[in-house]
């Protein structure tokens, strides 16, 4: 079985494109149909904003200083764009349709015509989900191989010649097949729990993976391939016999010195580390994401990573204990508007869920339970909902009968109510004072003992 991986693995070698002088190139077009009126442009983990006129037409300068990939996200709708330093894009695309063709104007445009097609594979393999990842191991490195060869096939009929543009999408074929391979432990387990495997003893992804190759970070799914590996790494670590009753700052501290240890090239061990910074803005303690961020601005070099994690920090200052909570005003499912002015005198928990958040879901018995032991209490329980079909939550919330203020986010992740309490990821739950305060940002969830004592303790502030 190993030397079927080994071999497999061979046949996923990339080359590396030379970086040259920094060019601008115009990225210009129209978004069908747009989400709103902002666009991102996303590579290396760095996002620019596109501003979007009403029609959905927009024109952003970019600098390049080699041919890279890009994400372009409106809304929900995503798409990958290719870039030529100093030659102009043109696109006209759909990003809530992808089976809508594109158009593309520019020296890129057959290239991005090109990637359209290749998106489609990607998309083709998602429903396959189960029947890939239910396959014995043996079958599933044969599926894998099938895959890339379609990927493969088209790339070769696709009649580019662009060397550099070649030697980048056989790279990112390799990555996307990768990925594939990586999340086969993952998947075995969800769709075929009795026959799972683990990333210990079956086989070690981290083997053959090149760390160090920076002219490939604007490739996603490279991208994506090195943060699953350190997230197993930052796993293992934390749950480290020799760690218990280390804190989480500590264990980070371990982490970014493994991270020292195996990457040499400075850009990816910034890259590498920021992601976890900002994962620890977003979930962990006002201290302790105060403590990782001075950590990681003494050591890292890369001003665009720098210039993300002190950002991300002063926005999450911004939901600081004390601070005033953002307001809103929003739909309940009885039809009447709410907002945060409403719940004046009281304490008010947020939950912030979907319908189709299966952590959000566990939470729910917990909730009930929750509401039952305070609802003689001054206490205000809120639940926000982000999902896209609204019809779905309607549903729910009356077939399920949830009590409590029921709201729904219209935009969703995109609502300004989203945006403004900074959601990057639920269930998360917001702890609000009388007077509209913070009392506590991701605040214990209903199934954490500690959001009784929480509750008791702010009660007796009340007047």
């Amino acid at each position: 079985m190993k030397r079927t991986f080994y071999l497999f693995f061979a046949l996923l070698a990339v080359a590396a494109c030379s970086t040259k002088e920094p060019k601008v190139s115009i990225f210009s077009g129209q978004i069908i149909n747009p989400a709103d009126n902002i666009a991102f442009l996303i590579s290396e983990g760095v996002t620019d904003t596109i501003s979007l006129n009403e029609d959905g037409t927009f024109s952003k300068e970019i600098t390049l200083s080699h041919p890279s990939y890009f994400t372009l996200k409106n809304g929900r709708g995503s798409t990958i764009i290719f870039a030529i330093p100093g030659e102009d894009l043109k696109a006209t695309i759909n990003l809530k349709d992808p089976s809508e063709t594109p158009v593309f104007e520019g020296k890129a445009a057959d290239i991005n015509q090109y990637i359209h097609k290749a998106s489609a594979i990607a998309r083709s393999i998602a429903p396959k989900y189960r029947e890939l990842y239910s396959a014995p191991l043996d079958i599933f490195v044969l599926k894998l191989d099938s895959i890339k060869n379609e990927y493969s096939t088209l790339l070769k009929n696709s009649d580019i010649h662009n060397k550099s543009f070649l030697e980048l999408e056989n790279a990112r074929i390799g990555y996307m097949i990768r990925n594939l391979l990586h999340d086969y432990p993952v998947y075995k387990s969800y769709f075929a729990p009795e026959d799972s495997v683990n990333y210990e003893d079956d086989y070690k992804f981290s083997e053959n993976i090149d760390y160090n190759k920076p002219e490939h970070l604007h490739i996603a799914a490279y991208a994506d391939l090195i943060m699953k590996n350190f997230q197993l790494l930052f796993q293992s670590i934390s749950s480290a016999e020799q760690n218990v009753g280390k804190s989480e700052f500590e264990k980070m501290v371990i982490y970014f010195e493994k991270v020292d240890s195996l990457v040499s090239d400075i850009k990816i061990r910034d890259f590498i580390k920021h992601n976890s910074v900002i994962e620890a803005i977003q979930w962990s303690s006002l201290e302790v994401s105060k403590n990782v961020v001075e950590h990681f601005l003494r050591s890292a070099s890369t001003e665009s990573y720098r210039n993300i994690v002190a950002n991300a920090f002063a926005r999450r200052m911004l939901l600081a204990p004390g601070a005033n909570a953002p307001e809103f005003t929003l739909s309940g499912i009885d039809g009447a508007e709410y907002s945060l002015k409403d719940f004046r005198g009281k304490l008010v928990y947020i939950d912030f869920w979907a319908t189709w958040c299966r952590p959000c879901l566990m939470e729910i018995p917990h909730l009930t339970k929750l509401k039952e032991a305070y609802k003689n209490k001054p206490i205000a329980f809120v639940a926000i909902s982000v999902d896209s079909d609204k019809s779905a939550w309607e549903e729910m919330v009356k077939r399920d009968k949830l009590s409590g203020y029921q709201l729904y986010a219209e935009n969703n992740w995109q609502s300004e109510t989203a945006k403004n309490y900074q959601i990057r990821g639920i269930p998360t739950f917001v702890f609000i004072d009388g007077e509209g305060k913070i009392i506590e940002y991701n605040a214990p969830r209903p199934s954490n003992p500690e959001i009784n004592l929480l509750f008791d303790k702010y009660l007796k502030t009340l007047p």
